[in-house]
């Protein structure tokens, strides 16, 4: 799943018509990781609301720095104003933890 958030350009092809039936069922993965990556390429693609999102992502920018949490921050950067509903996950994630996140720093920017 990373490595499909990885290839998947910003916007995604509009023939695309094979990667989010792929991915959706990676939404129910136990694994925090896989959620999120799944996440990050639903959004990308419109194919999963904001909503149903943030729970994932915000369980990402919890995580100490790492894959998990940079692709959490990534894909919340890339929501815009669209991210409002993470902001306290970003807060938390920038100014709670020591060291704080520069990532979340970024998405917030």
């Amino acid at each position: 799943c990373g490595a499909i958030a990885n290839a998947t350009p910003i916007p995604p092809p509009a023939d695309d018509t094979e990667t989010v039936p792929a991915v959706r069922p990676l939404l129910t993965d136990p694994d925090l990781r896989v959620r999120v990556c799944a996440c990050a390429v639903l959004l990308r693609f419109g194919a999963v609301p904001v909503e149903d999102a943030v729970p994932h992502l915000a369980a990402g920018l919890n995580e100490p720095d790492g894959p998990t949490h940079w692709a959490a921050a990534l894909a919340t950067q890339e929501l815009g104003p669209r991210a409002e509903p993470l902001l306290p996950a970003l807060r938390a994630a920038a100014l709670e933890r020591e060291p704080g996140s520069a990532w979340a720093v970024e998405a917030l920017g």
